[in-house]
C-alpha cells in the first residue's frame, strides 16, 4: 500500500507541476535538433527532467539510507551536468550546450569518485597508501597488489556501465514518448528484484516518469531536455550495480544497448569505410524514415516491454526468486495504460 500511494503522489506532483508549469508565464522554449529536419515541434519547453527529479528526490529521501549515499551521489552528480547543459542551450538559444567531448568527461570525473566510495573502505585505502613497492615481491604485497588491480578493474567497469547507462538513455531520447517508453520497463523490472527497502525509491522515480509520459506523448507539449536522460540513466545503472544484477540489467537493456550499438557502428563505419551503414543514427530515426514516429515509438515500446518481462522469468528462474504476483498485476495494469495511449495517439494521428 506505501508504493502504491508513492506511485500516486509522485505522479501527481509531477503531472501538476507541468501542466502548471505550461500554463505559466516562464516557459522557457528550445530549438528543435538540426537532426530531425522534418520535425513539427517548434517552440517546445524544456526542463521536463526537472519535474521528474524534484518529486523524486523529495519522496526518495524519506527513505534514504546509508548504503545508497554513494548512489544519490552519482545521481545528482549527473543531474546537475544535465541542468547545466539545459540552462546553456536555454541561454544561448541553440543544441549545443556543453560539448560531447567536454560532457562525458564531466560525466567520468563526477561519477567515478562516487564508484570508488562504493567499492573502496578506509582499511583498503590505508592498506594501499602504506603499500611497500621496494618489496614488490614479498606475497603480502603481491596480495595487496593483486586486490588493488580487482578493485580497479570493478571501478572502472561499474563507470563504464554508469556512463554507459547515461548516453543510452540521452541516445533513445528522439522521438516523443520513445526515452520514458524504452526506459519505463527497465525501472519495473528493478522494482521487481529490489529489496523491499530499495523498492520504495525505485517506484518515486516511476510515478514521475509516468506523471511526464502523459505531457511527453506525440505531439509532445514538453522534453526531457538533459536532466532527465542523466537522471533516469544513472538511476537505472546505478540501481542495477547496486543489486548486483549487472548482466540481467544488461538484458533487460537490450533495447538500450541496440541504440547505443547503432551509434557506434554508423560512426565506426564513417570513419574505416566512408559509408554509412544506417540511414541516420541512431537506429530509431532509420526506422522513422520507413514508418510513422509513433509507429516507431510503440514498436520500440513494446520490444522493451517483452525483452523486460523474459528478463524477469530469467532472473526468477535463475535465482529462484518468487516475484509477487501483484507485481505482476502493477507491472501489466502500468503497461496496458502505456500501450493504450499509444494506440489512441496513433489513430488520433491517422483522421
Amino acid at each position: 500500500m506505501t508504493n502504491i500511494l508513492i506511485l500516486i503522489t509522485s505522479f501527481s506532483l509531477t503531472a501538476i507541476s507541468i501542466f502548471a508549469y505550461l500554463n505559466s508565464s516562464f516557459v522557457s522554449i528550445q530549438p528543435v535538433s538540426q537532426y530531425l529536419p522534418r520535425h513539427k515541434h517548434k517552440h517546445v519547453p524544456i526542463f521536463g527532467g526537472v519535474f521528474i527529479a524534484i518529486p523524486f528526490f523529495l519522496i526518495s529521501w524519506r527513505y534514504y539510507f546509508v548504503d545508497l549515499f554513494w548512489l544519490y551521489g552519482v545521481i545528482s552528480s549527473a543531474v546537475i551536468i544535465g541542468l547545466s547543459d539545459d540552462i546553456l542551450k536555454l541561454k544561448f538559444q541553440n543544441n549545443t550546450g556543453i560539448s560531447k567531448k567536454v560532457k562525458f568527461m564531466m560525466e567520468f570525473i563526477m561519477i567515478l569518485p562516487w564508484v570508488v566510495y562504493k567499492n573502496v573502505t578506509w582499511a583498503d585505502f590505508h592498506q594501499f597508501t602504506t603499500f611497500s613497492y621496494s618489496a614488490l615481491f614479498d606475497k603480502l604485497n603481491l596480495s595487496i597488489l593483486n586486490e588493488g588491480v580487482t578493485l580497479l578493474a570493478i571501478v572502472l567497469w561499474q563507470s563504464f556501465i554508469i556512463l554507459g547507462g547515461i548516453n543510452s538513455v540521452n541516445f533513445a531520447d528522439g522521438l516523443d514518448g520513445l526515452a520514458i517508453g524504452i526506459t519505463l520497463p527497465i525501472a519495473i523490472f528493478l522494482y521487481a528484484i529490489a529489496s523491499t527497502a530499495l523498492q520504495p525509491i525505485i517506484i518515486a522515480l516511476i510515478g514521475g516518469m509516468l506523471g511526464f509520459l502523459i505531457f511527453n506523448l506525440n505531439p509532445a507539449k514538453i522534453f526531457l531536455g538533459e536532466v532527465g536522460p542523466m537522471l533516469i540513466g544513472s538511476f537505472i545503472s546505478a540501481t542495477a550495480i547496486h543489486l548486483n544484477s549487472e548482466w540481467i540489467f544488461a538484458f533487460a537493456s537490450l533495447v538500450l544497448i541496440i541504440e547505443t550499438l547503432s551509434v557506434a557502428a554508423q560512426i565506426i563505419s564513417v570513419y574505416i569505410f566512408k559509408k554509412r551503414i544506417l540511414y541516420k543514427m541512431p537506429i530509431h530515426h532509420t526506422f522513422e524514415e520507413m514508418i510513422e514516429e509513433k509507429s516507431t515509438v510503440l514498436l520500440f515500446t513494446t520490444c522493451s516491454i517483452l525483452v523486460c518481462f523474459w528478463s524477469l522469468l530469467i532472473y526468477n528462474w535463475w535465482f529462484s526468486a518468487q516475484i509477487n504476483t501483484n507485481l505482476f498485476l502493477i507491472y501489466f495494469f502500468i503497461f496496458q495504460f502505456v500501450y493504450i495511449l499509444n494506440i489512441i495517439y496513433a489513430i488520433d494521428d491517422d483522421k
